[in-house]
């Protein structure tokens, strides 16, 4: 079964991640737990390639028994990291032979003990390099992951869809997200893939927070925010079946969130687990998924102040006819049928000290542009970027030093001085302001 065509068929997708055990007893053990996620019928399971490319026999390994004895429709990853052209190639030729019909296809993380992608001698640089040669076998539907806050070596959001659109148009068929916590950086990348004319289905990667520890770990390397209302609520936690409470609490919140914004696509990061996701999974009936219509946050906005249309037109003029909301959360979103002004305070994550007021707008001409100012005195120090060609100044946090990201000079008005914000080391703080004009 190649999974890109079933689920643009079916409009819904449940799917688990798992990584290669190290020796006999893992492996037994992960078969237990993909005995007992089974049940939920997924439309697909993956297996990790490892950290860095390691495990890549047991990669096999585990594909071969997944699709002999549990007659489930398995996803091998691939990375380039260490392998030249001719020994991906044979891989995948191998897993053609196997029946293997279907493989996501990763530039992959440097190897651990290195900070900086190398790429092999007669290898590739880049996923979508991997991608067109998945492709030019024509026997695979291949999936690529896809980063909601933008690839960490990213240096903005713009470059990184450019990049995407690239690996996705080589030839992938479907994509997954790389873990995110906060919904709108992935409904903020489903608008952007949108408008550079993505139209794959994109599978919401989600993770259950049970060590709070090893996620912030894992977001530090991958550039995935941990937002510190989360952080914070773990660290009152004193035992590992509270942690595990608590983590089931949250994703159930987050994906009941995006159930409610028709997102029918998800696939969940088990760390070789099956409780938390299973227990998941059953408290939103996501084994049972039926297509829905992807509303996302702009339109669900829409949807509740046009329920309220007549009482405002009521007790309003035309002229006052201007909703404005004040919250202590993050600024509402809007879509295109609005115009859109929102104004907040963003603090650093470490050590709270507030950094910029941003101001973002919306309009249908333009869509999303944000604003921001610094508030507070900042440590600067300037460096030369020389592969995009502009002067790039960083960005520190003057009371602890952390870095908040960059400022880019793209040269006199209207362009000017650009920030690009950091997302993990900056967090909302505090009452927004947002007007919503028909």
């Amino acid at each position: 079964m190649k999974i890109g065509q079933t689920i643009k068929e079916k409009e819904s997708s449940l799917s688990f991640e798992f990584f290669p055990p190290k020796d006999e007893k893992g492996e037994a053990r992960l078969f237990q737990t993909i005995a007992k996620l089974k049940a939920l019928n997924p439309t697909f399971v993956s297996v990790t390639y490892g950290a860095g490319g390691g495990t890549r026999k047991n990669t096999r390994q585990i594909v071969v028994r997944i699709q002999s004895e549990m007659s489930l429709t398995p996803m091998p990853h691939l990375t380039c990291i260490g392998q030249s052209r001719e020994e991906l190639k044979a891989i995948l030729e191998d897993y053609q032979r196997l029946g293997i019909e279907n493989v996501l296809a990763l530039r992959g993380d440097p190897p651990e003990g290195t900070e900086k992608f190398t790429a092999p001698e007669e290898g590739f640089c880049y996923g979508r390099d991997l991608v067109h040669l998945a492709a030019s076998l024509s026997a695979f539907s291949i999936g690529v992951a896809v980063y909601p806050e933008g690839h960490c070596e990213s240096p903005n959001l713009e470059t990184d869809m450019y990049y995407t659109k690239q690996k996705i148009d080589a030839g992938a068929d479907f994509a997954i997200t790389q873990m995110f916590f906060e919904n709108r950086y992935f409904y903020d990348f489903i608008e952007r893939a949108t408008r550079a004319g993505i139209a794959i289905p994109i599978i919401a990667g989600i993770i259950p927070i049970t060590d709070i520890a090893k996620i912030i770990k894992f977001g530090q390397k991958c550039g995935a925010n941990i937002p510190a209302r989360i952080i914070e609520r773990f660290e009152k936690i004193s035992s590992a079946s509270e942690a595990s409470k608590v983590g089931i609490e949250l994703a159930t919140q987050q994906c009941a969130d995006l159930l409610d914004s028709g997102i029918r696509y998800f696939h969940f990061y088990t760390l070789n687990q099956a409780d938390e996701v299973t227990q998941i999974v059953t408290n939103l009936g996501l084994q049972n998924l039926k297509p829905g219509a992807v509303r996302l946050p702009a339109q669900r906005v829409l949807e509740k102040i046009d329920k309220s249309d007549k009482e405002w037109r009521q007790i309003l003029t035309p002229e006052q006819y201007e909703i404005t909301v004040k919250k202590g959360t993050e600024p509402p979103f809007t879509g295109k049928y609005y115009d859109f002004k929102g104004k907040g305070i963003y603090r650093c994550v470490r050590c709270k000290n507030e950094i910029f007021s941003s101001e973002t707008k919306y309009d249908s001409g333009t869509g999303w542009l944000s604003f921001w100012t610094p508030i507070s005195e900042q440590s600067i120090e300037t460096a030369t970027d020389t592969s995009l060609g502009m002067k790039r100044t960083e960005v520190l946090c003057k009371r602890c030093n952390a870095h908040l990201g960059h400022v880019f000079d793209d040269g006199p008005p209207p362009t000017g001085l650009r920030y690009c914000i950091n997302s993990a080391a900056l967090e909302f703080a505090g009452s927004a302001e947002a007007t919503i004009r028909r």
